[in-house]
């Protein structure tokens, strides 16, 4: 589901929990002695999404809308409701929060594995040229290469990019992840950044479980503000071996296409068979380049990682 249970920190080759949470069904945080216990400031909790604190709301950021866990609704009317005719157009989690979970309030996008392939192997081929497109240009070839359309308009600046495929209705939302430094606060630059807050690959997963066998759905990723620019294919795929009822056993594999500049390994496309291996990775990417600054000098590079779901065009 996503939720933040525990917060943990090493110091001298032990872990020890700074904050610990347990939550109802809906999302409302159980008080317990746990709580007088935690010493950070974490505020990203219930389905890894930030508890807004301010004039005592004690509302949840998801994006597109704000949900109180106290009640089990959205404050506000889903955007996509029309096609939910039998739902209130603020439920959470179509009433079920065991079985369901409400990412962003969008639904999530299938491709067929000849698009992905195209796109893929253009990644590949960029990555091991003698002189290769730099990591924006090969996103937004890659984007072209993927929806199949020359004409998509693209920015020389990963926002402005993404900026312009949400305005024409080809990507979902961005979801934003942050760092914590090493005391457990928010690192607000890559100097000071230890660890990722969050999981991208869950959130990646959880966005592709209508994916059938053979079908992917690909993520943006913009990292350090823009600083480099990737892209991850999630692809549902069948397991080997028989089952004792005959059922298909399938997993996701995630492809992470990385395109290649000189502050990176350029290595083409990667692939990782666990969200917390594909985590553990895009970390790596904020955490090693500590050193990094802005052209200018003047500061760093905001710690963040960003995704945002590229959508087919609609026909």
């Amino acid at each position: 589901m996503g939720n933040v249970r525990l917060v943990i920190t090493e110091s001298g080759g032990l872990a020890s929990i700074v904050q610990e949470n347990h939550y109802y069904p809906f999302g409302m945080q159980q008080n317990g002695n746990w709580a007088k216990t935690q010493t950070i400031k974490n505020d990203y909790l219930y389905n890894g999404k930030e508890l807004n604190k301010e004039i005592g709301l004690n509302w949840s950021d998801y994006g597109f809308r704000n949900y109180d866990a106290a009640i089990g609704r959205f404050t506000g009317v889903d955007p996509i409701s029309d096609q939910f005719a039998n739902l209130s157009t603020y439920n959470y989690a179509s009433n079920s929060p065991i079985l369901n979970i409400d990412l962003w309030g969008l639904q999530g996008v299938n491709f067929n594995n000849g698009d992905v392939n195209r796109m893929i192997n253009f990644f590949s081929t960029n990555a091991s040229s003698t002189n290769p497109q730099d990591c924006i240009t090969c996103h937004n070839t890659g984007m072209r290469t993927l929806l199949n359309d020359n004409t998509i308009r693209v920015g020389s600046q990963a926002d402005l990019t993404i900026s312009a495929m949400q305005d024409a209705g080809l990507a979902n939302e961005t979801i934003s992840f942050g760092f914590n430094d090493q005391n457990g606060n928010q690192a607000t630059g890559n100097a000071s950044a230890n660890n990722l807050v969050g999981s991208i690959g869950q959130t990646i997963l959880d966005n592709s479980t209508e994916l059938e066998v053979g079908q992917s759905t690909v993520f943006g990723v913009s990292i350090l503000d823009g600083f480099h620019t990737m892209t991850v294919t999630a692809t549902n795929v069948e397991l080997a071996g028989p089952t004792i009822d005959g059922s298909t056993l399938t997993a996701t594999v995630f492809t992470l296409s990385d395109q290649g500049t000189t502050t990176t390994d350029g290595a083409g496309n990667k692939e990782f068979n666990s969200t917390q291996s594909l985590d553990s990775h895009l970390e790596s990417y904020v955490t090693d380049r500590r050193e990094i600054r802005t052209p200018r000098k003047e500061y760093e590079y905001k710690a963040i990682l960003e995704i945002h779901q590229i959508k087919q065009e609609e026909e």
